[in-house]
């Protein structure tokens, strides 16, 4: 009966990851300003994009920062994973340096992103993340 048992969860454990995906995106965070000169932050010279996802699915973000100032993300309501590959957590990321953020996706619905400074929330950093 223990070998069933076990067999069977290797089974469950192989059909489980095999539905599971890795969805990397490498972001560089970097200002930007207008014709009338209006500084905003762009990620990878775009708006802050939607990250969409299905259920099961890790999301690796690898943020470098171009800002010329310290950055913080806060990933609201998402579980974050940190082990030595995914760094990141919710400390500054210093001028001119990257980290890697791990995301689970193990819920549908919406969740957002955004930095922790008000003025460079303000100024475009914030995004949705949908897991379906």
């Amino acid at each position: 009966m223990r070998k069933l048992i076990s067999w069977l969860l290797c089974v469950f454990a192989i059909v489980v990851l095999a539905d599971s995906r890795l969805l990397p995106f490498g972001w560089d965070v970097e200002k930007m300003a207008d014709s009338k000169h209006v500084q905003f932050i762009v990620i990878n010279g775009n708006p802050a994009p939607t990250i969409r996802a299905q259920q099961g699915d890790t999301i690796v973000v690898q943020v470098r920062n171009h800002l010329g100032e310290d950055l913080v993300i806060v990933w609201q309501a998402i579980e974050k994973v940190i082990n030595r590959q995914c760094n990141g957590a919710d400390q500054p990321i210093p001028a001119g340096q990257a980290v890697t953020y791990c995301l689970a996706a193990k819920q549908a619905g919406e969740f957002s992103y955004q930095a922790l400074s008000k003025l460079q929330r303000d100024a475009g950093l914030k995004g949705s993340i949908v897991v379906l």
